[in-house]
C-alpha cells in the first residue's frame, strides 16, 4: 500500500488530538476535582454513584426520623418526670391533710393547691412540639385536653404515631395523653378532681382514699417513663450506627466519583509530556515549526 502525505499528515494530526484530549481531560479533572461526570466516562462507575447515592440518601432520611423522634421522646420523658412531681407533690399534701390536725380552713388550703397541680398538669398535657400535640395520639394538630368549668375532655385519640429509626426498624413515638392523664371521668385528672373536692368538704376519710389511687398513677407514669426510656436508648444506638454507615457511603462515593488530585497532578504531567512531544514530533515531520502554522 503506497502511503502518501495526506495519509501521514492524517495520522500524525489524530496522534496530536488524542495526546490534546487526554490533557484536556487531566486538566478538567483537577479543576472539577470529579473523575466522572456523565455515564459515558465510566459506566460501571456511574451506576456505582448512582447506587451510593440512593443508599446515602436513604440513610441520611433514616437519620432525620430517628434525630425527630429522640426529640419527641426526649420531651416526653421530660414532661412525664415533672407530671410524676406533681403527683408526689399532690399526694404529700394529701397526706398531710388527711391528719386530724388540719381544719376545714388548712384543707381548703391545700385544695387551692390542688387545683393549681390540676391547672399546671393540663399544660403539661397539651405540650405542644414543633408545632404538633405529643400527647394528642394521631390527632397532632388537635390541643388534646380542653377544660370547662370542672369538666376535663379527651380531644385526641388512641392512635400511634411510628417512625423509622433504623433502615429496617420504627418504633412508636407517642403515648395518647387519655392513658397517662385521664379525664374528668377516669384516671389522674379525675383523682385529682375527687381529692381537691374531698378537701373542700372536709372529708379526711375521702382524702386517704386518693392516696393509694395517687400510688398507682405514680407507678403508671414510671411505667411509661421506662418504655419511653428504652425507645430513647433505641433511637440513640439507631443514630449512631447509621452516622457510621453514612461516613462509609460518603467515603466509597468519594473514591468512585472525586478525583485523586496527587494521582491525577502526575498523570497530567505526563499527559502534557505527551502532548508536547507530538508537537514536535508532528512539527517535525512536517518540516513546520509549529503544528499550528500547518493546521492554518
Amino acid at each position: 500500500m503506497r502511503i502518501t502525505d495526506k495519509m501521514i499528515h492524517n495520522r500524525l494530526f489524530k496522534s496530536y488530538q488524542k495526546a490534546a484530549e487526554r490533557l484536556a481531560n487531566s486538566q478538567e479533572r483537577i479543576a472539577t476535582q470529579k473523575n466522572i461526570k456523565q455515564p459515558s466516562d465510566d459506566p460501571v462507575g456511574f451506576m456505582k454513584i448512582v447506587s451510593y447515592n440512593k443508599d446515602l440518601q436513604r440513610v441520611k432520611q433514616t437519620i432525620k426520623n430517628a434525630e425527630s423522634a429522640h426529640s419527641t421522646l426526649s420531651q416526653m420523658e421530660s414532661i412525664l418526670q415533672e407530671a410524676s412531681d406533681l403527683i408526689i407533690e399532690a399526694r404529700t399534701r394529701a397526706n398531710a391533710a388527711s391528719s386530724d390536725t388540719y381544719d376545714a380552713d388548712a384543707r381548703m388550703a391545700v385544695a387551692g393547691e390542688i387545683d393549681l397541680v390540676i391547672e399546671d398538669m393540663v399544660m403539661k398535657a397539651n405540650t405542644n412540639l414543633g408545632g404538633k400535640y405529643i400527647f394528642a395520639g394521631q390527632k397532632i394538630l388537635t390541643e388534646p385536653y380542653q377544660v370547662a368549668g370542672n369538666q376535663i375532655d379527651y380531644m385526641g385519640d388512641q392512635g400511634e404515631i411510628r417512625q423509622r429509626v433504623e433502615l429496617n426498624g420504627s418504633i412508636v413515638v407517642n403515648t395518647p395523653g387519655e392513658n397517662i392523664f385521664g379525664t374528668s371521668d377516669s384516671g389522674l385528672f379525675s383523682i385529682l378532681q375527687e381529692l381537691k373536692a374531698a378537701l373542700e368538704d372536709d372529708d379526711a376519710e375521702r382524702i386517704r382514699a386518693t392516696l393509694p389511687m395517687l400510688d398507682d398513677e405514680i407507678d403508671n407514669i414510671a411505667d411509661v417513663r421506662g418504655e419511653i426510656g428504652m425507645k430513647i436508648r433505641r433511637t440513640e444506638v439507631g443514630i449512631s450506627e447509621l452516622n457510621t454507615m453514612e461516613l462509609n457511603l460518603t467515603s466509597e462515593l468519594s473514591k468512585v466519583k472525586d478525583a485523586d488530585l496527587v494521582q491525577e497532578a502526575g498523570q497530567y504531567m505526563a499527559n502534557q509530556q505527551a502532548y508536547q512531544a507530538a508537537l514536535e514530533v508532528t512539527a517535525s515531520i512536517l518540516r513546520l515549526p509549529n503544528l499550528l502554522d500547518y493546521l492554518k
